[in-house]
């Protein structure tokens, strides 16, 4: 089936859509993804003291097995 031109126009706005979305939600989490490489151990807590991030080493630090 050959898509209409306007078909296509809306297809490529919604795409350039979800490319600058994604774009910026990297930007805006680029701050909380955790550093892998480093050799210290990182973690960041919430106000109710859950663990949101980790790197492997604070995992091994404390035998922790990572979650998928």
């Amino acid at each position: 089936m050959i898509a209409s031109v306007g078909t296509s126009r809306r297809l490529y706005t919604a795409n350039s859509s979800l490319d600058r979305a994604r774009a910026d939600l990297e930007t805006q989490n680029a701050p909380l993804m955790p550093p892998y490489n480093m050799s210290e151990g990182l973690c960041m807590f919430d106000g109710d003291r859950r663990l949101l991030v980790s790197n492997a080493r604070y995992a091994r630090m404390y035998g922790l097995r990572r979650n998928s």
